[in-house]
């Protein structure tokens, strides 16, 4: 009897992943291909060479929610250090500013348990406008402004709001100059903020404030969403179970099984689990799939609210229906009424932004 070839195992899911310093985020997506062999591959929020930490990483079909994921809130702890600003903001650059602090000047700093820099970290929190640093990802008519940076071009870019949610004071190094050891000051800071936010600009900017100048010398990602470090594995953890196995294949699915049956392969409803749900009847996850027109009234998203929350304009809310995770959808204003002043009681249109069932997986056997 002819052996029938093993079936294909579906490789579908969202990974932890504990980025090491180093490397780049784009490396990380490379070496996972290679070990669980697939091909579409995404991450969420690039994190820069020299930072390290939780790169959350989408496999096959979760690809889908990566840009929803994009836009979450995320959690870092940095080290800055004090006395010089770099090209980079952080320690892979070229020194471009310094200065030396003065003949007891960190002690008197010390004696005042660093009341200057309480206030300054106390002051970061809240909404702010942010520009993008040159050394960064983000595109100008399509180049990457660290390419540009590279050749020595400095662009105008555009401020950007964030918000700072919260900025805790880890701890103060301080250490001022005796026998002949040269004064240092840094500040390790625990940030959560809002998506886009560089923590190299908010060390930069510190730093200038303060009248020192600085740079981010470490960087940790803490979390993404509802995902924590505490959660991700190591890219070495993935390379000794590809090692274990002789042949390719047979290596490439067993590390994808063992992260399943370790927990360590979330879904794309874990992904979307801070935003507020709706589980709506089987007749309108059709209609949704179908592309058609729905327009609900606060009372009726309500009934069909899985979580709590409250109906406004561009609110973006998951959709599930018996069969699973339907898809996003964002609160508009309904069509029909675009020329009209609006308010709640006319209702609110449900217009899909990404879908992730096909409308033949619901209907009706």
């Amino acid at each position: 009897m002819t052996q029938q070839p093993a079936k294909k195992l579906e490789k579908d899911g969202i990974l932890l992943i504990e980025k090491p310093r180093d490397l780049t985020s784009f490396g990380v997506v490379s070496r996972l291909r290679r070990l669980i062999g697939e091909r579409k591959i995404g991450h969420t929020g690039t994190l820069d060479p020299f930072a390290e930490g939780l790169l959350a990483v989408c496999v096959g079909q979760a690809t889908r929610v990566v840009q929803f994921m994009d836009t979450y809130d995320k959690s870092y702890r940095v080290r800055i250090l004090f006395g010089q600003a770099t090209d980079t903001m952080d320690l892979t650059g070229t020194i471009i500013e310094s200065r030396s602090f003065l003949p007891g000047e960190l002690k008197a700093l010390q004696d005042s348990d660093f009341q200057v820099i309480r206030e300054a970290v106390a002051a970061l929190v809240g909404p702010s406008m942010q520009m993008p640093p040159m050394y960064s990802a983000v595109k100008i008519d399509g180049q990457p402004l660290y390419k540009l940076a590279r050749e020595g071009q400095t662009i105008d870019r555009q401020s950007r709001p964030i918000t700072i949610y919260l900025a805790d004071i880890d701890q103060i190094d301080c250490r001022p100059e005796h026998d002949q050891v040269e004064p240092y000051l840094a500040l390790d800071l625990t940030l959560k903020v809002s998506k886009g936010t560089y923590i190299r600009v908010i060390a930069d900017e510190l730093g200038r404030h303060l009248g020192w100048f600085a740079h981010a010398i470490s960087l940790e990602r803490l979390t993404v969403g509802p995902f924590s470090r505490d959660h991700a594995i190591s890219l070495d953890q993935l390379d000794l179970l590809f090692d274990q196995q002789l042949e390719r294949n047979l290596a490439q699915n067993q590390v994808w099984q063992t992260l399943i049956n370790q927990g360590l392969v979330y879904t794309m409803d874990d992904a979307l689990a801070d935003m507020p749900t709706l589980n709506v009847p089987m007749y309108l996850a059709l209609r949704l799939a179908q592309g058609q027109n729905v327009v609900l009234h606060a009372g009726d998203l309500t009934t069909f609210a899985q979580t709590s929350f409250t109906p406004e304009f561009d609110l973006r809310l998951a959709v599930r229906c018996s069969v699973g995770l339907l898809g996003v959808i964002r609160l508009t204003l309904p069509s029909e009424l675009t020329d009209l002043p609006v308010s709640p009681p006319y209702g609110y249109r449900l217009m899909p932004e990404r879908i992730f069932l096909s409308h033949e997986r619901l209907l009706p056997e």
